[in-house]
């Protein structure tokens, strides 16, 4: 008799746990909701502008992990100048957010040598820490949790002057990109949506 009452207490006790975990996830995604659309609030008739600055963990095999997800307000300043063969491309449903430069391979590592050597020793690593920043056209949770993220390489031999999404597009066509890795909005959305602070500059 005691051993049954122990366990009803238990499974009450489990329930409970369970039950405050997921209204405290809740109540974190309401919160985030809430922050938004007082941010969405327009002033003079124009709407703020903002952008996401999202810190990722990514690695060759195409996992990743999203370390920070920042919503700031102001303009963003894209690297449309090639500075490396890598490009990021933000989407949201049908949508381009965002083509920009790495600023380098994201997976080099750069060395020295022995000390008695100058030379600077470069090798590839198998995961990188990226930074990207992502325009927001729209500010709600349902849009953020649409982004996705594709990285690709150039070809050999391809420059850009400056990179846009006609000419994006027009690389696309050509053939002139190879995929490096894939954050479907499933993971890379819903990921930065759990992760998101708002910050005023």
């Amino acid at each position: 008799m005691v051993a049954k009452h122990l366990r009803v207490v238990l499974r009450l006790v489990l329930s409970m746990f369970f039950a405050s975990e997921a209204g405290a996830q809740f109540h974190h995604q309401c919160e985030n909701e809430l922050r938004l659309s007082k941010d969405m609030v327009q002033q003079g008739g124009v709407q703020e502008r903002s952008y996401l600055t999202v810190v990722l963990e990514l690695s060759k095999d195409g996992s990743f992990k999203v370390v920070k997800a920042t919503r700031i307000f102001g303009e963003v300043i894209l690297r449309d100048v090639q500075t490396s063969d890598f490009i990021y491309e933000a989407t949201s449903g049908e949508m381009t957010l965002a083509v920009a430069f790495f600023p380098e391979d994201p997976f080099l590592v750069r060395a020295f040598g022995e000390p008695e050597s100058a030379n600077e020793v470069t090798i590839q690593a198998n995961s990188a820490t990226v930074v990207v920043n992502i325009p927001l056209e729209h500010g709600s949770l349902a849009e953020i949790g649409k982004l996705r993220l594709n990285i690709f390489k150039l070809l050999p031999g391809t420059n850009v002057d400056k990179i846009n999404p006609s000419v994006f597009a027009k690389l696309k066509a050509q053939k002139r990109l190879v995929p490096i890795s894939d954050l479907s909005s499933k993971t890379f959305g819903r990921l930065i949506s759990k992760k998101l602070i708002t910050v005023r500059n």
